[in-house]
């Protein structure tokens, strides 16, 4: 049981560690243009620590766009990763858009317009 809990520990520091190495990355190492407004919300590695999902917040209007700049990116974000972090392998990166927050807004809205009219439609 311990292995595993260590095996866990593990995954998180390096989840952790992986999401602040992307973050401050996207803002001072990679100059692609079309990368803008982009928040990373949450990194998950696979048990295996070879691929990593990536979920990321998009505040630009053509989130399709940034989405394909950031798999363009995905060589030098590697490089990054495996610059400040020791891993045997680095985790093969896979963004995903993060709805999160969109729907968080929508909830937000829809309370609001409640508390006004006293209705949803």
């Amino acid at each position: 049981m311990e292995i595993n809990k260590n095996s866990n520990m593990r995954k998180a520091r390096l989840e952790s560690d992986i999401y602040k190495v992307l973050s401050s990355a996207l803002v001072s190492v990679i100059k692609n243009k079309d990368i803008v407004g982009v928040d990373i919300t949450s990194v998950e590695l696979a048990p295996s620590l070879l691929s990593a999902r990536v979920f990321v917040e998009i505040s630009a209007p053509d989130k399709d766009k940034v989405l394909e700049a950031l798999k363009k990116s995905k060589g030098a974000l590697k490089k990054e990763i495996a610059d400040n972090i020791k891993m045997r392998v680095i985790p093969d990166l896979t963004f995903i858009l993060d709805k999160g927050g969109d729907n968080a807004r929508k909830v937000d809205e829809l309370l609001a317009k409640i508390k006004t009219t006293g209705t949803v439609d």
